[in-house]
């Protein structure tokens, strides 16, 4: 009797295990143990999501000289302040659009994301270049809007799907996917500055459109979601389980300090980036030939800093090397006002584009480096859009403190004075999490 005895209690067992896990849901950290580092399929991932970078937040990042067309050529009629918000609205969406989208990814729909944006991309750089002169309205809904929806629809989505094949070496492969932002950045301000002097606006546009065409179909045959498809829950329990991280986040005060650094930090880090080719032109003491390679040396200089500092990142801590990018860059943004030579605004250059390139490099591992959880989507599109709202308004804020005076020590002062405030958030950030809050 006893076999049956022992029978029927092995089934009650079984059906005790069945409806537990319909119930429990396994956390992120629990796949964690299963990922092989790399492999195959994670180093072409990464190679796709740096070509992502190389196209998307590159074109992006080569704004200035765009802006400087705009303002002496195309837009001449606008006020350097208005052409600021194209390149602030793009930035915004970049940061904010990846929350929005979250879940699509975490229900394994990256496929549809990486050819949707891609698209939507193209179609819009596509629209830009049929842009007539003095047209504001064409070119701010084209590059503006257009262009960085889609780059939200993949910036942070990449960001995340990399991460999902490393575990040890996360920092250094999310600095090495963004360097791509900064070669992008070299060559697309360094293409366009000399087209847009040899060639129509339309042409010039058109020409990196085909460009960026080429890398994003490689792209996205290149990029692959892991573990492939999505993760396997029961609805009831999906749906519960869904609001714990973003509750979790906001009872986490290490991490609403975080987010906070975010939106403090964007808010001047890329007033230099965008206004410094019409920083230049406004001094006569800088070389007119210098003056269209400036944008290029700082993206290539942040080339290094997005990959040594990440790299560091690894061995003493994410938030520790962020502390020092970040009061490093607010320094050299009070430096900025000084530097009215040839020599020195060089110099300017090579140093914040590696400090501010390294700042941006680490935002994602410091948010990581906080939880093991916080590579969910829901957590990174969550840190996302406060920095979003303040790469919205920072630039113009800074352009209107600047203003027809061209009152630029008022701009550097801005700047400056919001990466310190920067790094004392961060102090407390480290503080906090130390303490296990």
């Amino acid at each position: 009797m006893e076999q049956p005895l022992n029978t029927s209690l092995s089934q009650q067992q079984m059906e005790k295990q069945e409806r537990a896990a319909e119930t429990i849901v396994i956390p992120d950290t629990s796949q964690e143990q299963d990922i092989q580092e790399g492999g195959i399929r994670g180093w072409a991932t990464v190679f796709g999501a740096w070509l992502v970078q190389f196209t998307m937040v590159g074109m992006a990042t080569s704004f200035g000289a765009t802006q400087e067309f705009y303002v002496l050529h195309f837009l001449s009629q606008s006020t350097p302040s208005q052409i600021n918000w194209i390149g602030s609205v793009q930035l915004f969406f970049q940061f904010t659009v990846g929350l929005a989208v979250t879940k699509l990814l975490d229900l394994g729909k990256f496929t549809l994301l990486k050819w949707s944006g891609g698209l939507l991309y193209i179609f819009s750089m596509f629209m830009l270049s049929l842009s007539k002169p003095e047209q504001y309205y064409q070119v701010f809904l084209s590059q503006g809007v257009g262009m960085g929806v889609a780059t939200g629809m993949l910036y942070m989505p990449c960001a995340r799907v990399v991460s999902s094949h490393f575990r040890r070496h996360r920092g250094l492969v999310l600095g090495i996917i963004t360097t791509g932002s900064s070669l992008g950045g070299f060559t697309f301000s360094t293409l366009l500055t000399h087209l847009l002097e040899r060639a129509s606006f339309g042409s010039s546009i058109r020409t990196g459109a085909y460009i960026s065409l080429a890398c994003l179909i490689s792209a996205n045959l290149l990029m692959r979601q892991y573990p492939a498809g999505a993760r396997k829950e029961h609805p009831a329990a999906a749906s519960a389980s869904n609001p714990s991280p973003v509750k979790a986040s906001l009872l986490k005060p290490s991490f609403v300090l975080i987010v906070l650094y975010g939106f403090v930090t964007a808010l001047g880090l890329w007033f230099p980036v965008i206004s410094i080719q019409l920083f230049a032109h406004q001094h006569p003491l800088i070389s007119a030939r210098l003056t269209p390679w400036l944008l290029a040396i700082i993206n290539l200089s942040g080339t290094a800093g997005r990959v040594i500092p990440n790299w560091l990142s690894d061995r003493f801590g994410a938030l520790k090397v962020n502390l020092a990018t970040t009061t490093i860059s607010g320094i050299m943004a009070f430096i900025m006002i000084i530097c009215t030579t040839s020599a020195s605004i060089v110099i300017f250059c090579i140093f914040y584009g590696f400090f501010a390139g390294a700042t941006v490099a680490l935002f994602f591992p410091s948010v990581i480096s906080l939880d093991s959880n916080a590579q969910s989507g829901i957590r990174l599109g969550l840190a996302c859009v406060p920095s979003g709202i303040a790469s919205l308004i920072g630039t113009p804020i800074a352009a209107a403190l600047v203003g027809q005076q061209q009152k630029w020590w008022a701009g550097c002062v801005f700047t400056g004075a919001i990466e310190i405030m920067g790094s004392f958030l961060l102090i407390g950030c480290l503080l906090l999490n130390k303490k296990g809050y």
